[in-house]
């Protein structure tokens, strides 16, 4: 009995030991949150994001010395890398992102773009709708408000159920001293924007006609 005891002590020496490191290990963890980063991509001038699975969209708006683009990155468990690029030919606001289709307002319209090879970004079709600024995808449609010019906003309804058919369908526009447009959402057939003067609230169960239902001018709203 007596010989057992120095190998009973032992096993429990070691139960402690490794007790300690599990434990320490935890706390370290905690310590340090629980977010990994997983990777990093450097975009001069970025602007919105979406994503899609493993996909990541990313505009660029561009400056004197970068080019506007959507940029595609793919991240996995430990890296992330991007893989494919899209120019327009002046300018680009904003993108939302369907499994494997982008929409995007550019040049003055909404563009939509094949991303099933994300190394290729091809363009499916475009639809010129005098201004785009930001956009809203919320089932077939991608609703579109802009600030537009001379303070003179404008709302756009587009059905995008076939991304390489889009078509038009309703318009709501505003006066003069229209509110500067900050944001954008939709659930269903409602859609808030976010401006300059507070919040307004759309009903566009008739994609045609696309009705404003009510404003709330509580200040600047940075978001919707």
């Amino acid at each position: 009995m007596n010989s057992s005891l120095p190998s009973l002590r032992r096993s429990v020496i070691t139960l402690l030991a490794l007790t300690a490191i599990v434990t320490g290990s935890r706390f370290a963890h905690a310590d340090k949150g629980c977010f990994t980063v997983r990777g990093h991509q450097l975009v001069a001038h970025s602007g919105t994001t979406a994503v899609s699975g493993r996909m990541v969209t990313i505009v660029q708006h561009g400056s004197w010395d970068t080019r506007p683009m959507v940029r595609v990155v793919l991240f996995g468990p430990f890296a992330t890398a991007e893989v494919g690029r899209w120019q327009p030919n002046w300018y680009i606001d904003d993108v939302a992102l369907s499994t494997s289709t982008a929409f995007v307002t550019a040049d003055h319209g909404l563009f939509s773009l094949d991303l099933s090879d994300p190394s290729q970004p091809q363009t499916l079709d475009f639809v010129d709708l005098t201004d785009t600024q930001l956009l809203a995808l919320e089932g077939d449609f991608v609703y579109i408000a802009t600030t537009g010019s001379d303070d003179r906003g404008w709302f756009d309804v587009v059905d995008v159920a076939d991304p390489g058919a889009m078509e038009p369908h309703g318009r709501i526009t505003w006066n003069d001293n229209d509110p500067g447009k900050n944001a954008i959402d939709a659930e269903g057939s409602i859609v808030v924007i976010a401006d300059t003067a507070g919040l307004l609230v759309l009903d566009v169960r008739d994609s045609f006609n696309p009705i404003e239902r009510g404003r709330w001018n509580g200040g600047a709203v940075h978001d919707a």
